[in-house]
């Protein structure tokens, strides 16, 4: 099975239905995660240009590594079987951030 593609504005519109807050910067765009008003130290980012082009494979995985998450389950949470409730669990579950 391939992997799915995405574009950089599907999943910045994504990850702020999810709790992330955008950061933009000269050069990059950084989406932080946010839980009863505070940043954590969860975070991913973009580069600003191209906002409908496809990223590549090798991004979309380190972008993953990044929210903490397999790449099926990055895959959700884009396209939305992953709620920002049951990915505020896994973070919680695994020990990434403390529950607050």
């Amino acid at each position: 099975m391939g992997m799915e593609r995405f574009k950089a504005r599907e999943i910045g519109h994504a990850l702020q239905r999810k709790g992330f807050h955008k950061e933009e910067s000269k050069d990059h765009t950084k989406y932080y995660y946010y839980v009863n008003g505070k940043k954590t130290s969860i975070h991913t980012y973009m580069s600003r240009g191209g906002k409908k082009e496809e990223l590549s494979p090798k991004l979309l995985k380190k972008m993953a590594i990044q929210l903490k998450l397999k790449y099926d389950e990055f895959e959700d949470l884009i396209n939305c079987p992953l709620s920002k409730e049951d990915y505020h669990h896994h973070l919680v579950s695994e020990g990434f951030i403390s529950e607050e």
